[in-house]
């Protein structure tokens, strides 16, 4: 049980980690990326979509 919750804190810290990285590098740019491809409920819907399979996780693009 508690190699079970190391395991998903560590899998946390990673999805932090890497959340933190990519807003470092893109910065303003990501910023204006986002605006852009969710302005509406199917902009928004495909972008998800597209980041979730090119990141291929669903945690880390919702965080």
């Amino acid at each position: 049980m508690i190699s079970v919750i190391g395991g998903i804190a560590i899998f946390l810290l990673g999805m932090s980690l890497l959340t933190n990285g990519l807003k470092e590098i893109a910065g303003e740019t990501l910023k204006k990326w986002l605006q852009t491809f969710t302005k509406g409920t199917f902009t928004s819907l495909l972008t998800g979509l597209v980041m979730t399979m090119l990141v291929q996780s669903s945690t880390a693009t919702t965080i």
